[in-house]
């Protein structure tokens, strides 16, 4: 029988001891970092919220600073337009001469149209609630007001610049020019007084180069001032009615008007003399002219008589007129296509006729849906759209292919006078006997 043995182990009660001490010192020590880098949390905590309160006001001054900047470049534009119109002498002669007699009187030729700082009419950025009415025709077209502004006083005629950066119209006391993209007003100059009734300007060009700018006056008259100092260059005066249309051609050195006497005059743009003097008592017993339109490129100028005829003169105005009649009551405006030369006649059956020029004058298509008389047609420079404006207050948009509408659109108060379409751009302008020029952006 085997005897186990029994083994004993003794502990000593101080390495107990010991162990427990040094476990108790490692707790106390890990305590000890945590409470550490729970601080650390803290600081960093508080430092990131520091941090974030100097973002916030770096963004609201960052704002402020992006809103000064925006202030500080629409006084500087407007500022400079008004300093390039003056010389420091003129300024300070001009200012004590306002300041004497209440305005300054511009004279003619040479002489600065003083910007309108007295009493000039208000023009204010409107709010304008559009009525449109989709056709179910194709292409569609999408239409959206880019802005509106009245000027409280009879618009007749807007027109952009050729590059496309300005949109020019008077009121024929007043011509404005605003920026394209936002409406700001770039300038105003205040045209000679008259002692005429009318007050109305009829017609505006741009020269080619933009500039300068050409504009009817009320006193049977042409005036031509500086677009960017407003420098009234000279008055045009051979017409014994008013003007009603004028053109350039392609290089700037003609300029084109007529008017309701039915005479077309040439200018040379140098010498500011007629060179060519066109009468038109051959027509009929109401020779008036109411529009003269060029081709894109000037090989071409068609001419609208208020009897239903049009004539066709070539790009020298050298050759007799051709002519052909439209079988329309009263002819009010005349455009050519850009696209292919197509010519569109408005007029005050309500209709709108598209012609194309061959051998002899083909009928194309006819835009018939206005209410009222017709005072404009325009042609779009790279799309099949025609935009016509009537006396029954409405914009209509058609396709010129097939004569069919497409929208229309009524934002006005009274007779629109004028549709111009942007150079480049889906875009245009149009203008009302309630003095609200409205620019219109679209897409097809």
């Amino acid at each position: 029988m085997t005897t186990g043995k029994v083994v004993s182990i003794h502990i000593k009660p101080d390495s107990m001891q010991n162990s427990q001490g040094e476990s108790q010192d490692k707790v106390f020590s890990i305590l000890k970092k945590i409470n550490a880098i729970r601080e650390s949390i803290e600081f960093l905590r508080n430092e990131n919220l520091d941090t974030e309160r100097i973002r916030d006001q770096y963004i609201i001054h960052l704002q402020q600073c992006q809103e000064d900047h925006h202030i500080l470049k629409q006084i500087y534009k407007k500022l400079k337009f008004k300093i390039d119109s003056r010389s420091p002498d003129e300024q300070i002669v001009a200012e004590s001469a306002m300041m004497q007699n209440g305005v300054q009187n511009p004279q003619i030729d040479g002489q600065t149209l003083q910007p309108s700082f007295v009493q000039k009419p208000a023009l204010i950025h409107a709010q304008i609630s559009p009525t449109v009415k989709e056709y179910s025709q194709s292409p569609k077209v999408n239409i959206r007001l880019r802005y509106a502004l009245n000027s409280s006083t009879v618009v007749c005629s807007a027109q952009f610049s050729n590059n496309g950066q300005i949109v020019a119209f008077a009121d024929g006391q007043n011509v404005y020019g605003v920026n394209y993209n936002d409406g700001e007003l770039l300038f105003t100059y205040q045209l000679p007084p008259t002692s005429s009734n009318n007050h109305h300007t009829r017609v505006l060009k741009f020269s080619p180069d933009d500039s300068l700018i050409a504009l009817s006056g009320v006193d049977h008259d042409v005036f031509l001032i500086e677009t960017q100092t407003g420098r009234l260059l000279h008055r045009f005066l051979l017409h014994s009615k008013e003007v009603n249309s004028i053109v350039f051609n392609q290089d700037g050195s003609w300029m084109i008007t007529s008017g309701f006497d039915g005479v077309i005059i040439v200018w040379d743009m140098k010498t500011f003399q007629a060179i060519k003097n066109l009468d038109h008592s051959e027509i009929g017993p109401d020779p008036t002219i109411v529009g003269i339109a060029p081709a894109s490129d000037c090989s071409f100028y068609a001419v609208a008589f208020v009897c239903g005829i049009v004539g066709v003169y070539d790009e020298s105005f050298s050759q007799a007129m051709v002519q052909f009649a439209t079988q329309q009551r009263a002819l009010m405006g005349i455009n050519v296509s850009p696209l292919d030369d197509s010519i569109a006649t408005a007029s005050n059956d309500n209709i709108v006729k598209i012609w194309m020029l061959r051998a002899v004058a083909k009928l194309k298509a006819e835009l018939a849906g206005h209410l009222d008389v017709v005072l404009t047609a325009e042609f779009a420079p790279n799309d099949n759209l025609v935009f016509t404006g009537s006396k029954d207050m409405k914009i209509m948009i058609w396709n010129q292919k097939n004569g069919q509408p497409l929208l229309e659109i009524e934002p006005h108060k009274n007779t629109i006078f004028q549709i111009d379409h942007h150079p480049t751009k889906k875009s245009f302008v149009s203008c009302s006997g309630d003095g609200v020029v409205c620019v219109w952006d679209y897409d097809d």
